[in-house]
């Protein structure tokens, strides 16, 4: 494996490692309610290690010169995530102490990586997340066809869209009450670049 390759592996495995640990540890708190001191302290840990992972994933480490680079961006990664939870949970101090904590192990075990280590990272099943850019050229196509503004956003008849010509709309739940496989096939007979939607 080389350097490169074997630095993004082992901070994916120390995000995934760590998210398991305190996904574990916060597993023992009563479901419900409002968070405690110690559920502060717990939680944050676990969605900046499930954050920077995901970072992690965006990066393309066959992209970086040097493993010098990588590090660097992986140390990036850890802040980025860092910075979008500590704003997200800013007038908790528990939890900020903990985002801090470890964002500080993460960092530290990014620093320690040296190339005498590519020979004992146990590969991982390869797994790249896309780039916002990337998620919103792939949205530019539903969007141009049928209207649909992507992630987030209602469709009809979700929304004050107005009806899309060839589009069924339907609800699961009420598919047998709504003799939903005479209006399906009946639509398709007459639409020939149907497109269907099943609401769950």
């Amino acid at each position: 494996m080389e350097t490169v390759e074997a630095f993004h592996t082992a901070a994916r495995r120390f995000c995934i490692e760590q998210f398991d640990e305190w996904v574990a540890r916060y597993s023992s708190f009563p479901a419900g309610g409002p968070y405690s001191a110690d559920a502060y302290r717990i939680f944050p840990r676990y969605r900046l290690a499930q954050d920077t992972l995901i970072n992690i994933e965006r990066l393309a480490w066959s992209e970086c010169a040097s493993a010098d680079q990588l590090k660097e961006k992986l140390l990036e990664a850890g802040s980025s995530a860092f910075e979008s939870l500590a704003d997200q949970l800013k007038n908790q101090s528990p939890a900020l102490a903990a985002l801090q904590d470890q964002l500080s192990a993460y960092s530290t075990y990014i620093g320690k990586l040296d190339a005498n280590m590519a020979f004992e990272v146990e590969p991982l099943p390869f797994r790249r997340v896309l780039s916002s850019e990337e998620v919103a050229a792939l949205w530019l196509s539903p969007l141009a066809k049928w209207g649909i503004r992507g992630a987030g956003y209602g469709w009809f008849p979700l929304s004050d869209d107005p009806e899309p010509r060839g589009a069924l709309t339907f609800h699961t739940d009420l598919w047998d009450s709504r003799q939903g496989a005479a209006l399906f096939q009946n639509f398709l007979a007459h639409e020939a670049l149907a497109r269907c939607y099943m609401l769950r």
